[in-house]
């Protein structure tokens, strides 16, 4: 018995530096514009992740945030501290909804061990009677 506490033991104390990353959506600054949503990527763990980096697909197109297609004014982040967020726009300019279902991802490095980490947000483009545009989280697709 003693051995197989102390696995118990040990399992859940290293479980306990375990990166954790949420994807919610964010504010629209400009509500009728589909193009200026964001979203929210939260470290949830107790420990930093490093060398994050995010990428959008609507559909099937695929755009790297903070890479060569959205040119400099998206960077990656360099750190994630426990308990912070960080907010990305996934699109730059008018983007067309005929594909309504996005996909986040954020791809970091675990600190320590080096180990690369991927979490994947899904999301549906909704509109209001209004006209405003927004995000609400979905199953895979």
């Amino acid at each position: 018995m003693g051995p197989l506490v102390a696995l118990i033991a040990l399992t859940l104390s290293i479980l306990q530096f375990w990166p954790q990353i949420r994807i919610d959506p964010g504010p629209n600054p400009d509500p009728a514009q589909l193009g200026g949503a964001e979203f929210i990527i939260s470290n949830i763990g107790r420990v930093s992740v490093y060398n994050a980096t995010f990428k959008c697909s609507i559909g099937t197109p695929v755009v790297w945030l903070g890479g060569a297609l959205m040119g400099g004014s998206i960077a990656p982040a360099a750190v994630i501290p426990p308990g912070r967020p960080v907010t990305r726009s996934c699109f730059v300019g008018d983007v067309d909804i005929a594909y309504p279902n996005v996909t986040i991802s954020v791809n970091y490095k675990w600190p320590i061990i080096p180990k690369l980490s991927t979490e994947i947000g899904y999301f549906v483009v909704k509109s209001a009677t209004s006209g405003a545009f927004f995000f609400v989280p979905d199953l895979p697709r």
